[in-house]
């Protein structure tokens, strides 16, 4: 049994990675190539491999590894920005193709109406398992746009299967499912509340547990149980295990396990997915399809209802994502001077010697939030030191100019401090998509408005960061202060 377990899994793996890669090379999506590599050797047409309890298995594990890095490597303050976005999205590209897909299968079809129903709800519903895979490896998941399509998918998975609970199970248990799913909401809001107002007692806690333990790859251990016992809370409500995993993966983030551990795990899923999971996921996938004779009208009939699903949900989609634009139409000097004083917080935080000796004089060494002994960059300090002090210079030709001030321990401090301030401020300038003026002119041929627009889109993550950052040293310096 395990032989033949191993064996199928070899060639399914073999086939998905050959064929996927020969898709990458003439640029299409490899998850093509992985399915079609699955229906080679599945029962369609090899016979090499054929689809058992053991495959079905090793299908979910994949997929679950999957979607908890998904949500891992996205943030909960993310998805609910996006919520607005998202909900538009679902209703356009799922719900309203649905009900025409329904209503076509209906004078289609004479299965009855439920059958119908879980017909057209098979075709319509987004495969959250291909967007999250597509999201992550063309790196939109940085984007809003990635963050939108993750989010909105997540939303018509949740719909799909409670519209199918309602379709398969007694409107008892229907009403069970949506109560337990309300309980659920409520109680991972106020978590991951709890957890974000406080989280450097988590990761103290998490800290001492595997001093204690002494493991310390104790985080994979806490990540794969938190994921495992949701996508279990979500199988027993009814609903699909993957929900459950995806909403696991995202209640946990850098401030609560630290950075390394963090880029650690992500690292880990990261290649585990792209040479193991996702391949055999979608290799295995391939190997149920079962290609047979039937009558040609029903592939008639169901190409037509693919086409109504795919054809309304673009269409929708593409003029609804035209509207999701942000109402404030232009980057202030208050998000970036808020975005600068981020960029001085990480630098104080970040910028260290080879000894773990931070760079910048700060009045609180930051290692005393871990509960670690302070490195000495705050001793001897004589005057009281507010920063980063960040402050809006002038108009320029081209620019608007800020500086941003730090106060390092020496002469030879500087230079580093500065190489990682500019590292940083790249990071935090794509994150929000501030756009650098460089000295060239920009001839606008119609397309100011799709600039603007663009630009727009983060408008919101970027307020956020001045509620969050505050706006530094600017309107201070009058005088009095």
């Amino acid at each position: 049994m395990a032989f033949a377990i191993i064996s199928d899994i070899l060639i399914v793996l073999i086939a998905a990675l050959l064929v996927g890669e020969l898709f990458e090379q003439i640029c299409w999506p490899s998850v093509i190539g992985e399915i079609l590599g699955g229906i080679i050797v599945g029962p369609s047409i090899l016979s090499l491999v054929i689809s058992t309890s053991g495959t079905s298995a090793i299908s979910s594990i994949a997929l679950f590894f999957i979607i908890f890095h998904i949500g891992f490597e996205m943030k909960t303050h993310m998805v609910r920005s996006k919520i607005s976005g998202a909900t538009v999205l679902t209703l356009t590209s799922f719900l309203l193709p649905l009900a025409l897909t329904a209503i076509a299968s209906v004078y289609l079809f004479s299965f009855g109406f439920r059958s119908n129903l879980i017909i057209a709800l098979s075709i319509s519903i987004p495969s959250i398992s291909i967007i999250s895979v597509l999201v992550m490896q063309y790196q939109l998941l940085e984007t809003i746009t990635g963050q939108i399509a993750l989010s909105s998918a997540t939303i018509s998975d949740v719909f799909a299967f409670v519209i199918l609970a309602a379709l398969v199970r007694p409107i008892e248990a229907e009403i069970t499912i949506i109560l337990d799913l309300a309980i659920f909401f409520i109680v991972f809001a106020v978590l991951d509340w709890l957890l974000n107002r406080k989280p450097e007692i988590f990761r103290s806690i998490l800290e001492r547990i595997s001093k204690r333990l002494k493991r310390e790859d104790f985080s994979y251990v806490l990540l794969i149980i938190v994921g495992l016992s949701l996508s279990v809370i979500f199988q027993l409500i009814g609903l699909s295990y993957i929900i459950g995993a995806f909403f696991a993966g995202l209640i946990i983030h850098e401030g609560l396990i630290g950075k390394d551990a963090t880029q650690r795990v992500s690292k880990t899923l990261s290649t585990m997915n792209k040479v193991f999971f996702i391949p055999i996921f979608f290799g295995l996938a391939g190997v149920e399809v079962i290609l047979q004779a039937i009558d040609l009208d029903l592939y008639v009939y169901m190409g037509l209802l693919i086409a109504i699903a795919v054809g309304v949900g673009a269409t929708l989609t593409y003029f609804a994502s035209k509207k999701l634009i942000i109402k404030k139409m232009n980057i202030v000097p208050k998000q970036v001077a808020a975005i600068l004083v981020k960029v001085g917080k990480r630098a104080m935080k970040e910028t260290v010697d080879n000894k773990g000796r931070h760079l910048v004089v700060q009045l609180r060494c930051p290692y005393l939030e871990n509960n670690k002994p302070s490195c000495g960059c705050d001793k001897d300090i004589h005057v009281d030191i507010s920063q980063p002090v960040v402050r809006f210079n002038k108009f320029n030709d081209s620019s608007l100019d800020f500086t941003l001030w730090l106060y390092v321990r020496d002469y030879g401090a500087q230079f580093k401090t500065k190489t990682e301030m500019r590292m940083i401020m790249y990071e935090e300038f794509k994150k929000y998509d501030i756009r650098i003026p460089w000295p060239i002119r920009t001839v606008y041929q119609g397309d100011e408005k799709q600039e603007q627009s663009e630009i727009n889109k983060l408008n919101e993550e970027r307020d956020k960061v001045i509620d969050e950052y505050g706006v530094g040293d600017i309107g201070r310096g009058s005088g009095e202060d």
